[in-house]
């Protein structure tokens, strides 16, 4: 029976043109993010790709203005002139701004002759790669890496493309701890809002085996998880490949860092949420992971969602637009997560865990001061909505049945 109904499910989004034209332009954005916008962002790095370009253009007009003139003789007191200065300036410049392109920090170093900490930060110690955000407390988020000092960073492990916050994990993170979360709920609503309803305006479904109306519900629920799911995971794996093709993947261990309140006895340093002993390091590479996994958590509790609007309104705009502003309430009704609702402890209210990148990265624990913004409690706040949707689904498949549900779609 599933296999029937996730076939046919499966059939119908393909042939739907409104989510082919979002696959292909999610495909072309990738493209068009990765080869054109991105290299030409402005970062914190060092040496500045454009800016050495023009240098590069600039001494080889003086250069060849110099030569087409004829004047190329070395004065008097100088032994030199302006012809050779701008050849050799030229020459050096050219192999720096390669270097750059290419993202050789061992060659950067080596024509420039600095050592890493000229190359990494010159603010200190820390050997952050983002020292214009270490302005506040939590700007300190930015990429660490676990070495006490900067000069104990291998280069062979550093490139510019890292330190211009480029590389595919990087990147992800970014995106992760911004738009991510928002992207794929609001696609998978998108996705789910019209599936239940324009089933039973189709003739093979309402032909095919019977079903019971809850399972099939359920079936389609999963149907449209796995469509949902296989879209993020494309989604991840192009970008990732494109991105980490021009810009390099990033190491393993590459590491970011985590705020970690940690209750001890009232003492004077616990009564500043800014102290460092709070924060941590944990990988890239793992935060990313886990925040997948808690994404595709959320779009399934969304889709059960989707299904009870369905249900009750059988419109399949309204089930859209109830949709995003589920989705959307993190921003819209509430900015402090420190707020309860009810009675109940704000860490295990489901909107507070949509944007599951600051809770991962510890921001919702330096924002309400505490411990229990984590990666379980989240869980057990999306098993208990669930749950709750679960139910509300099978009081409302009683009494909106198969064959109500039917006559008031047409």
């Amino acid at each position: 029976m599933f296999r029937y109904v996730f076939t046919e499910t499966m059939k119908r989004t393909w042939r739907n043109r409104k989510l082919r034209l979002l696959f292909v332009l999610t495909v072309l954005l990738i493209l068009v993010y990765c080869m054109l916008v991105l290299p030409r962002t402005s970062t914190n790095a060092i040496f500045d790709a454009t800016a050495t370009e023009a240098q590069v253009e600039n001494h080889y007009g003086t250069k060849e203005n110099q030569l087409s003139s004829g004047t190329v003789q070395f004065t008097q007191f100088t032994s030199s002139n302006t012809y050779s200065q701008a050849k050799k300036d030229f020459e050096e410049l050219s192999q720096l701004h390669y270097a750059i392109q290419d993202g050789d920090l061992a060659r950067i170093m080596q024509l420039t002759d600095l050592g890493i900490r000229g190359v990494v930060s010159d603010e200190g110690d820390v050997p952050s790669l983002f020292p214009a955000r270490e302005s506040s407390d939590f700007a300190l988020q930015g990429y660490y890496y676990a070495s006490s000092s900067t000069e104990d960073l291998n280069t062979n492990q550093v490139s510019t493309h890292m330190l211009e916050d480029k590389t595919a994990i990087q990147q992800l993170y970014r995106f992760v701890e911004r738009y991510l979360p928002f992207a794929f709920l609001l696609i998978t609503a998108f996705i789910a809002s019209e599936v239940l309803v324009s089933d039973r305006k189709h003739p093979t479904i309402k032909a095919g085996k019977p079903i019971d109306w809850r399972m099939y519900i359920f079936y389609q629920s999963v149907a449209v998880f796995v469509i949902c799911g296989l879209y993020m995971i494309g989604t991840m794996v192009i970008y990732t490949a494109v991105n980490g093709l021009l810009f390099g993947f990033g190491p393993l261990g590459i590491e970011i860092t985590s705020y970690a309140m940690t209750p001890q006895e009232n003492t004077l340093i616990n009564t500043y949420r800014g102290d460092m002993s709070f924060f941590g390091y944990q990988n890239a590479w793992i935060y990313v992971g886990l925040s997948m996994v808690f994404i595709l958590v959320m779009m399934y509790v969304l889709i059960r969602v989707s299904m009870l609007f369905s249900l009750i309104f059988r419109q399949d705009m309204i089930v859209l637009v109830l949709s995003i502003l589920l989705v959307t309430v993190s921003s819209i009704y509430l900015a402090d997560s420190s707020a309860g609702i009810f009675g109940i402890d704000p860490w295990y209210l489901p909107h507070n865990y949509i944007e599951i990148g600051r809770v991962l990265m510890g921001e919702m624990n330096y924002i309400a001061f505490t411990d229990q913004f984590t990666f379980v409690n989240g869980l057990i706040a999306m098993a208990f909505t669930l749950l709750v949707v679960e139910v509300l689904l099978f009081v409302t498949s009683f009494i909106m049945n198969r064959q109500r549900f039917e006559r008031q779609v047409r």
